[in-house]
């Protein structure tokens, strides 16, 4: 395994140990054993996992770009609640850290600058959480993050062009496809975009 790989195990054991990161930075900071107001008063110093990366050859810059590539390949999702972000370990990330899935593809360094979501972006993570919440499931099964990424990228516009998207078929087109096309096109007329509607 390599020593990212490591790495990367030793941030997922960081979250289920302490279940109350709210973003990414937040994660960090506990994990090179920041002595921030937040992390002494939810007593988060006293974890185990607790300035875990102190004693690794990883910056404070590379452990970020990290956790967002472990976002990235689902290994790590997203929980958002209004103006609130809780991080979690998904199925895989828990297959990765217990060695059913024994290695992921990492890259080196911390080049990788961390696009800004948008608006529409913002909305889907923000319909994930509440269907999630509404029908008591993870948020990675309602849809995963490179599906979001996709229906972002794509922005369909019709029923034809939704279920071209992969991994999306007509299930999630019953539960979730009018809401999200309604979105997309209440978000085109904001932005006064003129999108490609076919795919």
């Amino acid at each position: 395994m390599s020593d990212l790989n490591q790495k990367a195990k030793l941030i997922l054991e960081g979250i289920i140990e302490a279940r109350s990161f709210q973003n990414v930075e937040n994660l960090a900071r506990f994990l090179h054993g920041s002595k921030s107001k937040k992390i002494i008063q939810h007593q988060l110093n006293l974890s185990a996992s607790y300035g875990r990366l102190l004693s690794e050859d990883i910056s404070y810059k590379e452990t970020l770009n990290l956790i967002q590539q472990l976002i990235k390949a689902d290994l790590i999702y997203e929980n958002h609640f209004s103006n609130l972000t809780v991080l979690s370990v998904s199925k895989t990330g828990l297959d990765f850290l217990y060695g059913l899935k024994p290695y992921i593809k990492i890259k080196e360094g911390s080049e990788e600058k961390v696009k800004k979501d948008s608006n529409l972006m913002l909305e889907l993570r923000n319909y994930r959480t509440f269907k999630a919440k509404e029908l008591d499931r993870p948020t990675y099964m309602i849809f995963d993050n490179k599906v979001l990424s996709q229906l972002d990228s794509i922005r369909p516009k019709t029923k034809e062009a939704f279920l071209k998207i992969n991994g999306i078929g007509p299930s999630k087109w019953e539960a979730f496809g009018q809401d999200i096309l309604d979105m997309i096109i209440r978000e085109g007329t904001y932005a006064g975009a003129g999108l490609d509607t076919g795919v």
